[in-house]
């Protein structure tokens, strides 16, 4: 049971195709019925890497590990694994039997092959892959915009 004002750790997966015009891949969010990227709860037993993949895997049906830093062994089983591009805090509403509480939210970028999602079922309604001149045609959170659009700006810079 979540307490008010408890912080949940997540992850979340802003993925891009490597086309010339790259795409990002968005889902229809159950809860906020917005756009989104895919991700969730860090769940027990896991590191923060291995919940990215299960979470792209369950919403998107994609395989990102091939695509992930792999971690670095140090000694005494050490690993250093890819950090995230940023920690973000995010407040939750509440919601049913739960209070209003935050998520700590790794944000990891990555880039993928296009290829068809096939989500688990019952776990992503839609997904699909959103051009960038797509992004102010559907309902999106802000702070998932503004981020899509400044990381559409680093691909450009890349080029």
């Amino acid at each position: 049971m979540t307490q008010a004002g408890e912080r949940h750790f997540t992850v979340s997966v802003y993925i891009f195709s490597t086309e010339i015009k790259p795409k990002v891949l968005l889902l229809l969010h159950k809860k906020h019925r917005k756009w989104m990227q895919p991700g969730g709860h860090i769940e027990a037993f896991e590191n923060p890497l291995e919940a990215a993949a299960r979470e792209v895997r369950e919403e998107t049906g994609l395989d990102i590990e091939p695509y992930l830093k792999a971690p670095k062994n140090y000694s005494d089983n050490v690993l250093e694994l890819q950090a995230p591009l940023s920690l973000q805090q995010q407040p939750i509403p509440a919601h049913g039997d739960d209070p209003a509480h935050y998520h700590i939210d790794l944000v990891y970028v990555i880039k993928i092959p296009h290829s068809l999602p096939s989500p688990l079922p019952d776990e992503s309604d839609k997904v699909n892959w959103f051009s960038e001149s797509q992004l102010d045609q559907i309902d999106m959170l802000g702070s998932v915009r503004t981020l899509v659009k400044e990381l559409f700006a680093d691909l450009h810079k890349e080029k």
